[in-house]
């Protein structure tokens, strides 16, 4: 007995549909590319303006002394915090031109904050190490939340949250009690829930490009496509600057 092979696509309308499908998928598909592309882009530029002004202001013993010597270290500290809050909300709103300026003063501001660990800690040792650690696990972060079909909301909510205790315990610690050993294990426990967060972001995003349309290219719609560049940015830049701060303990304990 013969048995011919059936051809799923014998209706021509089935295929196509499913032609469409296929373009559609790959028009989506180079769409969210280019969006990521862009967001990456500029975060990344977040991250030169930080080094570069932190490094600036490492070399200035004047400017050092003013942050350190009086309360402007907790007043920067309090702005920043608050602008981490401000900002998500303020990014939507805003003009996408203005969201971007905003996000580049911030990524000034903290560069200010952080100064100090390139007098603490050695660029070769430490600094330097730390970045190439960190790059290389943002980017295996990165890529998970963009690929895993695991809905990871819950878990990134609950971690978010324990990430905010976490950081105010460690301010706290930092100003007042002073230990070490605490600061170690909390910087660890961050780094683990910052990377859970980081996937969820990314996971986040991917999902709000891919509910946009990319043959949209009105005016109002390349806005919208502008501001969700920018807030990506900030989200990951955050994510990346809190997981560099905490590695870097981490990464000089070691070398003691």
């Amino acid at each position: 007995m013969q048995y011919q092979q059936q051809n799923p696509y014998q209706d021509p309308r089935q295929v196509d549909h499913a032609l469409a499908t296929h373009a559609n998928a790959m028009v989506r598909s180079e769409a969210t590319a280019k969006f990521f592309s862009k967001i990456y882009a500029t975060m990344v530029t977040g991250l030169v303006v930080t080094g570069g002004v932190g490094f600036a202001v490492s070399k200035s013993s004047a400017m050092m002394e003013m942050i350190y010597s009086g309360p402007a270290y907790i007043v920067l500290t309090v702005v920043l915090i608050a602008a981490c809050f401000g900002l998500s909300a303020l990014l939507w709103k805003l003009p996408s031109g203005v969201g971007a300026i905003l996000f580049y003063l911030f990524a000034a501001l903290e560069g200010v904050a952080l100064s100090a660990i390139f007098i603490v800690y050695d660029m070769s040792t430490v600094i330097a190490p730390t970045f190439l650690i960190c790059g290389a696990m943002f980017a295996g972060l990165s890529i998970y939340g963009m690929t895993t079909k695991r809905d990871l909301g819950p878990i990134g909510t609950g971690a978010l949250m324990v990430v905010f205790g976490l950081i105010l315990v460690s301010i706290v610690n930092a100003w007042f009690l002073k230990m070490e050993g605490l600061s170690l294990v909390l910087s660890y426990g961050i780094v683990a829930l910052i990377s859970i967060v980081t996937a969820w972001d990314t996971q986040k995003l991917r999902n709000y490009i891919l509910a946009q349309d990319p043959r949209n290219t009105s005016a109002a719609q390349q806005e919208m496509n502008n501001k969700i560049i920018i807030l990506g940015a900030f989200e990951l830049f955050l994510d990346f600057i809190i997981l560099f701060i905490h590695m870097l303990r981490i990464v000089a304990a070691s070398r003691d």
